[in-house]
């Protein structure tokens, strides 16, 4: 019942999020400062994902596996990516599935691990923790969900019983949803075939 409730704020958020993303002066952009935040909102999500130096092998998975296309289209949706100083500390066996061709299998399931439904800017993933009593959990498009809760003002995501991966800052706004870079991988590395 639990699980339900916050699955409830999440996708309520979901609705504001977008709305929520800057004030009228634009200062801020979801409890961000401008500075800290790229509104991209005549790109989409897949757009922004390639733009990002540091997402490189995230939009090179994205591409090879196709799920790209998703990313392309009307549908909102919030994508935690993680950096590829992430994806090259999680393990060895990760990082070449994650640029193999053979294992593109294994890459969209880790990819989907770190997408979820609707556009949940920083500001609503706060309000959600808060409505919910310090966590946040959401269904996720892979095998599980999502729980958000706060370390300080940093909103740390972690995908079932996986690690923990922060948000950094440079979070982007798109016109399909928002983008939020982490600095971990939200899957245990070590469950990745050898």
């Amino acid at each position: 019942m639990r699980r339900a409730k916050m699955l409830g704020v999440m996708i309520a958020c979901a609705g504001l999020a977008l709305s929520a993303c800057s004030d009228a002066d634009g200062d801020t952009t979801g409890g961000y400062t401008a500075g800290e935040a790229r509104d991209m909102s005549n790109s989409t999500l897949a757009e922004a994902i390639a733009d990002t130096d540091r997402l490189s092998i995230m939009a090179d998975a994205m591409t090879r596996t196709g799920l790209v296309g998703v990313l392309e289209g009307e549908a909102n949706y919030t994508v935690l990516a993680p950096t590829d100083a992430a994806f090259e500390e999680a393990s060895e066996q990760l990082a070449q599935a994650m640029g193999s061709e053979a294992d593109g299998a294994i890459a969209a399931a880790v990819l989907r691990e770190h997408m979820v439904p609707g556009a949940l800017d920083p500001a609503s993933i706060r309000e959600a923790i808060k409505n919910s009593g310090g966590e946040a959990t959401i269904a996720n498009f892979g095998a599980g969900t999502i729980t958000f809760s706060l370390d300080g003002d940093t909103i740390v995501a972690r995908s079932g019983e996986g690690p923990e991966a922060s948000a950094t800052s440079d979070v982007i706004i798109t016109t399909n949803g928002v983008l939020i870079p982490v600095d971990a991988v939200l899957i245990n590395a070590d469950s990745i075939p050898g």
